[in-house]
């Protein structure tokens, strides 16, 4: 089960990387609370442009923060940025 205090620094990490744009995050544990979903509603698509560079900087900002779980076939965290109800784009990182 993945702690209170790790979800609240995810949350609070992908909150200064969108630089204000972001502010909208919300949670949910999936899977038996061992995947963190990370939903962040977006007001303007071309403000939400995920570099490589902010992409991977996410990626290892939260494989710090949550961990992995063992048994767990899948990435143990995704943050998906969502406009107007559709996903229009996410960062994950899939365990090796």
């Amino acid at each position: 089960m993945i702690e209170q205090q790790a979800i609240d620094c995810a949350v609070e990490l992908i909150r200064a990387f969108g630089q204000g744009d972001w502010s909208d995050i919300r949670w949910e544990l999936q899977d038996g609370g061992v995947v963190l979903l990370l939903s962040v509603d977006v007001r303007d698509v071309k403000r939400c442009i995920v570099s490589d560079q902010l992409r991977h900087t996410i990626i290892a900002g939260l494989n710090k923060i949550i961990p992995l779980h063992v048994g767990t076939q899948g990435p143990h965290w995704m943050v998906v940025f969502i406009n107007k109800a559709k996903v229009i784009d996410s960062v994950y990182d899939w365990p090796n």
